[in-house]
């Protein structure tokens, strides 16, 4: 019986996990098609897989530590803390950058990431379902 709850469980998360892989490395490689040019595509890829491994391998090595130095409370606050550090820098990019249009477009992208459309035409990667073209 103890063995079922426990395959379930890792069932149950594998899924979980497979599920936030494919809703977040789609967009991510959306972003990177994006914003690199055509003939530096590859590179570009490597430069996103290398750079978010060595992202990961960091966060586990300091998640680990605090794991065993401190309690996994510890892992599980730094890890709130962290995200909620990430919101705020956001949250003070979207007001700046705001601030220096004059006012908030309709159609600046979050992050600043365009797809050029051609013509002078660009149109933001992440938007509002609103938001039409922007002309460069």
């Amino acid at each position: 019986m103890f063995m079922d709850v426990v395959v379930l469980t890792v069932l149950i998360g594998v899924a979980l996990w497979g599920l936030h892989m494919g809703l977040t490395q789609r967009l991510l490689a959306a972003l990177v098609v994006g914003t690199a040019p055509a003939h530096l595509r590859g590179t570009a890829f490597g430069l996103f897989n290398l750079a978010s491994g060595a992202t990961l391998l960091a966060a586990s090595v300091v998640a680990g530590a605090l794991w065993s130095a401190v309690g996994p409370e510890a892992t599980f606050v730094a890890g709130a803390t962290f995200a909620l550090l990430a919101t705020a820098g956001l949250a003070i990019r979207a007001r700046e950058r705001g601030r220096q249009n004059g006012r908030a477009r309709p159609c600046e992208p979050l992050g600043g990431f365009y797809r050029v459309m051609g013509r002078g035409v660009r149109r933001p990667l992440i938007r509002s379902a609103s938001a039409g073209p922007c002309r460069a």
